[in-house]
């Protein structure tokens, strides 16, 4: 039964992933292993148990289990998604979470703690090196750190405002269906063409239909503190997004039962005593009121 799943499992995602599959004999049960002769029940909360045990180094240390053998790959591996605190340090040229998110599949899914640092610098504001790609994820936190950011021109700043929000409001609104910029060409190639012009103007709707679609529960995105600047405030403020340090965006959502529901979603801007936070929150679906909507 353990086996016909994991096959099952492993084949899916191969199909889904159009790849051909690395492995083509089946799954075997290892009865000579002592920890495969547990109870699968037993099996799972010893995994759980190491994936929560310590700190980031037992976290990647238990990181080892999932590449024991092919069986417990595939008991351990949604576990240690879920469980273990992922952190991410990229290098001035970024990562391409576009790709590593089509490379997972189904299984990226399972992703509940990611902490980014990057660089301001390292954002693509029309490609796949874009962190905001992971608010698709249904996360528990997701943390985007740019840490210090530095400009010598109003040049820089405003470069550096149209790339911020061109990478944060990476879907482009339509009347019908929201479009993901990485994944149809035409929006990219008008996005590209509206920064390189510098005639890029998202609406409050891009920003509300950004908030709206975050799967992640919380979202934080931090630079280090500038008395100078305020780069997230004036980011937002330059498009004339925002009216004040705190926002509530929702709208009604199809339900069944002839139950009406609205989903919400909240942003809030403050410092603390480092950082310069951007936090936004996916709050609790709840059945929709006779108020009209507010934004």
């Amino acid at each position: 039964m353990a086996t016909s799943l994991a096959r099952s499992s492993y084949d899916t995602i191969t199909h889904l992933l159009g790849i051909r599959p690395l492995f083509s004999t089946p799954i075997k049960l290892q009865p000579e292993s002592r920890i495969l002769t547990l109870p699968a029940e037993l099996r799972l909360e010893i995994y759980g148990w190491l994936f929560e045990f310590g700190g980031s180094v037992v976290a990647l240390r238990a990181l080892a289990l999932v590449a024991t053998c092919r069986l417990i790959h595939q008991e351990a591996q949604r576990l240690a998604f879920e469980k273990i605190k992922f952190l991410i340090a990229t290098a001035e040229n970024g990562l391409d979470y576009h790709k590593r998110m089509m490379t997972l599949g189904p299984v990226s899914m399972h992703l509940r703690h990611i902490h980014i640092n990057t660089s301001i610098s390292a954002l693509e504001p029309c490609g796949g090196r874009n962190p905001f790609l992971l608010m698709k994820l249904a996360l528990d936190d997701l943390t985007i750190d740019f840490g210090p950011i530095t400009s010598k021109s109003w040049k820089d700043d405003t470069v550096c405002w149209n790339n911020f929000m061109s990478a944060f409001l990476h879907s482009s609104h339509s009347a019908s269906k929201p479009r993901s910029i990485q994944d149809h060409i035409v929006p990219r190639i008008k996005r590209h063409l509206a920064l390189t012009t510098w005639t890029f103007a998202p609406t409050r709707d891009d920003l509300y239909n950004t908030l709206l679609r975050c799967e992640a529960k919380v979202v934080q995105v931090k630079v280090n503190k500038n008395p100078d600047s305020d780069m997230l405030w004036f980011a937002f403020r330059k498009f004339n997004l925002i009216d004040g340090a705190v926002m509530t965006v929702k709208a009604p959502m199809a339900s069944g039962g002839g139950t009406s529901k609205e989903r919400r979603a909240g942003l809030t801007f403050y410092d603390t005593q480092t950082s310069t936070v951007m936090s936004i929150e996916r709050l609790q679906i709840v059945p929709e009121t006779t108020e009209t909507p507010v934004i």
